[in-house]
């Protein structure tokens, strides 16, 4: 079965078939990193930490780099003397570092993690920053006051008249209020875990979580464990299961998420395809892409939407839904992502729409099953 309904092309560079409409052709990527070094402003500081010159280079390289597969990003670490934060927790072992001590993991896109350091450094202009997704907080410190307070910054320990720290859900272009020379500025949320067990209410019931308090030290709402999901990210998903005709389970699972780090916002979506034999307790990862054969009359194709505007730019992008060789389209063995926006500014606007579709051939003429489906969508 060769997706005969999406008017097929053979991919000649994996041997799978693919829908025609999909089709484009892309040069192959260079690994090559001599001119993102000196035309894209990055080298990798006396601390370790990559320092990016601008935010308009730090945005260009970005938007390069985040083409690249994992095995062309190893390569650019390498050839930058630079280790990230993804290299180092993805061998803990290796690095002698504990996996708990990666802040940022709960942030979905793993791209993130490319351009920090193990600690969650980087620099971008004048300001070095800290970044902690988990704990909701990204802090600021200017270069020259860094080399007298590295150790505080690097623990997490906020000196208000040297640094500033956010609430990473903050409404604010975190590089225009630092262009203006300010310091002290501490708009936060702060996480449970830094308080002392919470005392008992006026009720004289006991707390069983701190309350929620923002920079300025008045109460917010109570705390909420499902806040450390939602407060940065916008993020739908859905599995849908299929019996096949040969006796196999086949699923599908989508996902679509917006996310910010404050410094770093990032538009994609997840694809996955899993099977599952009768005898089997546990789902098998298959290699995912587009549209392949998944059982003697079953194939999957995968369809999307995308569309953005971005703060301080009025045009609406609507990226090209990629071929399964488009640099954009980050695959391994299992997954299959498409990031459509990288980038230092927030998006005000966005729709993400994903689907998978089962195609049986089983009907005459072929029926495109929609199976899974999710949308995101800010307006």
């Amino acid at each position: 079965m060769k997706c005969e309904s999406l008017n097929s092309k053979t991919d000649m560079h994996s041997g799978r078939t693919v829908g025609a409409n999909l089709w484009q052709e892309w040069p192959l990527l260079s690994t090559n990193v001599v001119d993102i070094k000196l035309n894209g402003g990055v080298t990798t500081s006396q601390y370790g930490f990559l320092s990016f010159t601008s935010r308009g280079s730090y945005d260009h390289v970005l938007s390069i780099i985040g083409k690249y597969d994992d095995h062309q990003l190893d390569a650019w670490e390498q050839s930058m003397g630079f280790t990230s934060a993804f290299t180092v927790y993805s061998d803990p072992n290796k690095y002698n570092v504990h996996p708990g001590n990666n802040l940022n993991s709960l942030f979905e896109d793993e791209f993130l993690l490319r351009f920090l350091d193990k600690n969650g450094m980087v620099q971008i202009g004048n300001q070095i920053f800290n970044v902690q997704v988990n704990n909701f907080r990204l802090m600021a410190i200017n270069q020259n006051s860094f080399p007298y307070f590295q150790n505080a910054f690097i623990k997490g320990e906020f000196i208000p008249n040297v640094m500033n720290q956010f609430n990473i859900n903050e409404d604010i272009d975190v590089f225009d209020v630092l262009d203006t020379g300010v310091t002290g500025i501490n708009f936060r949320i702060k996480d449970y875990a830094d308080d002392p067990p919470p005392p008992s209410s006026s009720s004289g019931s006991i707390r069983t979580k701190a309350d929620r308090f923002t920079g300025t030290g008045k109460p917010g709402t109570p705390w909420d464990p499902r806040r450390v999901e939602t407060i940065f990210t916008n993020k739908e998903s859905f599995n849908y299961d299929l019996l096949g005709d040969d006796g196999q389970t086949y699923r599908a699972q989508v996902k679509a998420s917006y996310q910010t780090a404050l410094l770093y916002f990032s538009l994609m979506t997840e694809m996955k395809y899993m099977r599952r034999y009768p005898s089997h307790a546990f789902w098998d990862n298959m290699f995912t892409s587009i549209c392949f054969i998944v059982g003697p009359t079953v194939s999957i194709a995968f369809k999307s939407y995308c569309d953005y505007k971005k703060m301080g730019d009025s045009t609406l992008h609507i990226p090209t839904v990629p071929h399964q060789n488009d640099p954009g389209m980050k695959h391994g063995v299992d997954k299959l992502n498409w990031r459509p926006y990288e980038g230092s500014r927030r998006l005000y606007s966005y729709t993400m729409d994903v689907m998978y579709a089962f195609i049986n051939y089983a009907d005459s003429p072929p029926v495109n099953t929609k199976a899974v489906q999710v949308k995101i969508t800010k307006s």
